[in-house]
């Protein structure tokens, strides 16, 4: 029920504007992509399908991956709230997956680790109109720092809103999906090995993005026959990958899936 008591208390954050902190949980380097795409490709010079070309790949891969598997590439992100119910993410979000919990204090770096402040439930807003139609209206209900409840709807992603409404002074956590920002050639360096730019995607992802950046370099080589087929397998590996992990994942009650409301 709305006017749950979780029995758990913490300090309340200070903060003059909406914000966050986050936390990367994992990265690959570029050239972990592109040295066995160049190889598989036969291309390890560069000379059919430029480096900048197979940098442009990888970000395509990155947004499909995003689009059908958005946990692979999310983060853990502290989220600073601003006065009232109505919340949006921060403009290197683009959206939420799940809200944790309520913090106690902001992490710094090289400070503590992250201390909880009390849980977090996700629910319909159907419930909360039908507790109270004000729930909404400050001058109701009134302001705290800690959340007790959050609706969530995957159809506005960057917007959710917090029960009890919030003073401004809230601190909570959640795994979100980032803004994914375009790889980057490191200056100066011509091989595919020397690509030190860090794609936010685990490592267990990494054979996935080299069978998309395969499939996208064959899926423009007209000047092979072959190519055709070869671009087709590569997408089929590619999206079997992704097709596998999504089955296993659906066998654990904890992993994200569309049809949750976070």
């Amino acid at each position: 029920m709305p006017d749950l008591d979780y029995g758990l208390t913490g300090a309340s954050i200070t903060s003059d504007d909406a914000g966050s902190l986050q936390t990367a949980e994992y990265a690959i380097r570029l050239s972990d992509i592109l040295v066995p795409a160049s190889k598989t490709l036969m291309d390890t010079d560069h000379v059919r399908f430029p480096l900048a070309d197979l940098c442009e790949y990888v970000d395509a891969g990155l947004r499909e991956i995003a689009l059908h598997k958005p946990n692979e590439i999310q983060i853990s992100a502290e989220l600073v709230l601003i006065p009232g119910a109505h919340q949006t993410l921060s403009n290197d979000h683009a959206q939420a997956l799940r809200f944790i919990r309520n913090l106690a204090t902001l992490t710094t770096e090289g400070g503590p680790a992250r201390v909880g402040a009390g849980a977090i439930t996700t629910i319909s807003r159907q419930v909360l109109d039908a507790f109270n139609p004000d729930w909404s209206d400050s001058d109701v209900v009134p302001r705290a720092a800690k959340v007790k409840h959050v609706i969530y709807d995957p159809a506005s992603p960057r917007t959710y809103m917090v029960y009890p409404p919030n003073d401004g002074t809230g601190l909570i956590e959640a795994d979100i999906v980032p803004i994914l920002r375009d790889c980057e050639l490191t200056d100066g360096e011509t091989t595919a090995a020397g690509q030190a730019f860090r794609v936010n995607c685990p490592e267990i992802m990494t054979q996935t993005l080299v069978n998309y950046v395969i499939y996208r370099a064959y899926e423009i080589d007209d000047e092979v026959q072959s190519s055709a087929m070869k671009a087709m397998k590569h997408y089929q590996m590619f999206a079997q990958s992704l097709g596998l992990k999504l089955q296993g994942e659906a066998l654990n009650p904890n992993s994200y899936r569309r049809d949750r409301k976070a």
